[in-house]
């Protein structure tokens, strides 16, 4: 079985700017060439639409959290050739479980050692009376997140 290792940064995220900050960092914006947009909630995928749709969605919620956002990357054991094609189809379904309820979106850094994916989830649902994206049902999410992982012959070790 392969080990995977999913952090969840303390970071709380409640600053005005961070949600520019953090899809610029995660598409690596800054750089020659930016990473590919991958996100479900949101469009059209430029990184512009997605800060402006995440912070629009969260004035629209009567009682919206403090915490704009969640940042949480999962590990992958090694960059070695063809690793992401392995694993791309595992790092969207992880996607897809907070897409019912939460715009995330997500990118895939190759640029150390191991690959890694990281993950934007907003902590406002957009569903109309939606439950925030508070630390216990996040703890649900990463229960969910385990046993999807159990489902593709993997391990998902939670380290913070």
């Amino acid at each position: 079985m392969t080990s995977l290792i999913l952090k969840i940064t303390p970071d709380e995220y409640v600053n005005e700017d961070a949600y520019s900050k953090i899809v610029k960092y995660i598409y690596r914006i800054s750089k020659k060439k930016s990473l590919p947009i991958l996100c479900y909630g949101l469009w059209p995928h430029t990184h512009h639409d997605i800060i402006e749709q995440l912070s629009h969605n969260r004035t629209r919620q009567k009682n919206p959290p403090d915490r704009l956002l969640w940042h949480f990357i999962i590990s992958f054991p090694d960059n070695t050739p063809n690793i992401y094609s392995k694993y791309s189809s595992f790092a969207d379904s992880i996607a897809k479980l907070f897409s019912y309820e939460y715009q995330i979106c997500y990118a895939c850094h190759t640029d150390t050692s191991n690959l890694h994916f990281h993950y934007v989830v907003s902590s406002t649902s957009y569903l109309p009376n939606g439950q925030p994206l508070d630390e216990k049902k996040m703890s649900q999410y990463v229960h969910k997140m385990q046993e999807l992982a159990n489902q593709n012959e993997t391990i998902l070790e939670r380290k913070d």
